[in-house]
């Protein structure tokens, strides 16, 4: 947050205090001041433009401020902002390794599903690795990335101005795949696809990141896939507990984490054409 404030970002709520003894809650935890206004889950579209807004500003924030000022604020690459190809496709590869064999022992759908799964991922790894993009850090200008634009993180306040809470997973990354999120996010679903091109034609792509639409491209191809998985996590996850990448159980019911695992698997099926 300090950050922010260097490079005269108001998108966050002030911090308070940081615990990091993990005795008032079971994890460190930031106290910030209370943020007045509605949460930015309902009438997308008319919240999609100030979202807009502050994702701009958010991706405003470099390394280096545009005055050349020296940052105060060390801070870490972002989380899932890994830098090479890899450990993406890797991931997806471990979620079938984890997650796919409960998902076939729940009966003939899952099954069926399962197979759906492995098989997006045969081909999403096989179309990532040939892929012609740069991912290295160096190889196009970084910015402070959210990582979690889950629309319930985003707090749109009487003077208009859409703050943002939870940003744990933040750093520096590559401002692509923050805009990849907000096509693909589970908390997106339900816009339509015109919605999200406009939202995505709005964007003011980086002048100085001539290979920008080339990340997005492969983003694009990570992320139709990775989601249909976090929510296969989700589900394992609603009948065995939170894994270490969770912190608090699973509220929604199993029927409705099933029904949006089948509309995912379908959306990313369409992408890649397999349907």
């Amino acid at each position: 947050m300090d950050l922010l404030q260097q490079h005269g970002v108001d998108i966050a709520p002030k911090p308070l205090g940081i615990d990091l003894t993990a005795t008032i809650l079971p994890y460190p935890a930031v106290v910030y001041e209370w943020c007045h206004g509605q949460v930015c889950r309902s009438n997308r579209n008319e919240y999609l433009p100030v979202m807009l807004d502050s994702l701009h500003s958010l991706h405003t924030c470099r390394p280096q401020p545009a005055d050349g000022r020296r940052l105060r604020i060390p801070l870490r690459k972002a989380w899932f902002h890994w830098f090479e190809r890899t450990p993406y496709i890797e991931e997806l590869s471990d979620f079938i390794t984890k997650y796919a064999p409960w998902l076939r022992r729940t009966g003939d759908e899952g099954q069926a599903l399962s197979r759906r799964l492995e098989r997006l991922v045969q081909v999403g790894a096989e179309r990532l690795s040939g892929m012609q993009v740069d991912l290295d850090w160096g190889k196009f200008p970084v910015c402070l990335c959210h990582v979690d634009p889950n629309s319930n993180n985003a707090i749109l306040g009487e003077d208009g101005q859409v703050r943002w809470v939870d940003w744990e997973y933040s750093g520096w990354g590559d401002p692509a795949l923050d805009l990849a999120e907000y096509r693909w996010h589970m908390a997106y679903a339900d816009l339509s696809a015109g919605q999200q091109a406009r939202f995505r034609e709005a964007y003011q792509t980086p002048r100085d990141d001539p290979h920008f639409a080339q990340r997005l491209a492969f983003w694009d191809c990570l992320l139709a896939i990775r989601w249909p998985l976090l929510l296969l996590r989700w589900l394992w996850s609603r009948e065995h507990g939170p894994d270490r990448l969770r912190l608090s159980t699973i509220e929604a019911e199993k029927t409705d984490l099933w029904g949006r695992l089948v509309w995912l698997i379908e959306r990313a099926e369409r992408y890649y054409s397999l349907l």
